[in-house]
């Protein structure tokens, strides 16, 4: 037996139960979206009656002092069906906001999973003193928990588009292509989330602290997305969907960075580190003035009103609040735990 084979096995023996219940978890959260998104068919969208719209037309010609003739069937037909195109939208679009807001979550715990259940369970100690290659196993970890919760999204996401096409027959020509360019953009971020949680789950030691940090970061890029998508559309009154292609390049490239990133700082790890937060003391104050600067970079963009004095005053006293509890949780986490467990003993006693 091939030392790589031998590695397949040991890998797959240990994760293969996780891998399964994460592809069985996410075609049930498919299923159930797609469920919703079907049931939208049966909505009643509140058509009006013929009489009802013939006389919302007539008051609508008299308060815009315009004359309208008679109001033919046809009329009426197209505009019930426009009213539950537009309800059949909505209801869609909702179904894949939510479920993209539990795959994002998802994909976060999932890369904080990939070596934090390692190094809890003392699996890291049999790595890292194996002959197998570091680099070697960690990539095989990856590969294993990306891949087929990937591949289970994507396939998932191709059969609910056209299922949803041909059940709710939306009268849109570019149905399927602007969903396929969502299906990359969304598959992108979840891949950048997930590198997200993979390189905090490498560098934070602690299980909570890792999860809050990861979370904390992730949440406030997809916040500057969000900002810059709003600042975007407000200029230009619509957004193309080469934006879009653009930015789901964007956070492919950043997720296969952070990989790379992850995948150098495992090979470092020694299992004698027993720092509080991070596993390696020379990353504290980068990771300070990385904060500060972020945080405050935030503020002084998304909280620009009120006069120039005002702004820089908003933005002075954001990153001196950020580099205080910023300093504390970096440097001085214990005390935050020696705290809260004062104030827990307060409460039992």
């Amino acid at each position: 037996m091939t030392v790589n084979r031998r590695l397949n096995q040991i890998i797959w023996q240990r994760y293969k139960w996780i891998v399964i219940s994460i592809v069985i978890s996410i075609v049930v959260v498919m299923g159930v979206a797609l469920h919703n998104s079907v049931d939208t068919t049966e909505i009643d969208a509140g058509n009006l009656t013929y009489t009802e719209f013939v006389q919302g037309e007539k008051d609508a010609a008299k308060a815009e002092h315009r004359k309208i003739g008679s109001v033919s069937r046809a009329t009426y037909e197209k505009n019930n069906i426009e009213i539950k195109n537009d309800t059949i939208q909505i209801g869609t679009f909702q179904n894949a906001k939510t479920v993209l807001v539990i795959f994002s979550l998802g994909a976060i715990l999932l890369g904080i999973f990939t070596n934090m259940y390692d190094m809890q369970t003392k699996f890291n100690e049999f790595i890292f003193s194996s002959s197998f290659s570091r680099k070697r196993i960690f990539l095989k970890k990856i590969g294993l928990m990306l891949l087929p919760a990937l591949l289970t999204f994507i396939v998932g996401t191709i059969i609910t588009t056209f299922v949803a096409d041909a059940a709710i027959s939306v009268s849109n020509p570019n149905f399927i292509s602007d969903r396929m360019i969502d299906l990359f953009l969304y598959s992108s971020q979840l891949i950048a989330l997930y590198s997200v949680g993979l390189v905090v789950g490498v560098l934070v030691r602690r299980v909570v602290a890792s999860v809050v940090t990861a979370l904390g970061f992730a949440g406030s890029a997809v916040i500057w997305f969000a900002f810059f998508e709003g600042f975007l559309y407000e200029k230009t009154h619509g957004i193309s969907n080469a934006y879009y292609l653009v930015i789901g390049f964007i956070y492919l490239i950043a997720g296969l960075l952070m990989i790379i990133m992850a995948v150098h700082y495992f090979n470092k790890l020694s299992l004698e580190q027993d720092s509080p937060y991070l596993q390696f003391d020379y990353l504290k104050m980068p990771l300070l003035i990385f904060t500060t600067g972020y945080i405050t970079a935030m503020i002084g963009v998304m909280y620009d009103n009120g006069t120039v004095w005002q702004r820089v005053v908003n933005v002075l006293v954001g990153a001196i609040i950020t580099f205080i509890v910023a300093y504390i949780v970096i440097y001085r986490p214990q005390n935050i735990g020696q705290k809260l467990q004062r104030i827990f003993s307060k409460n039992k006693k």
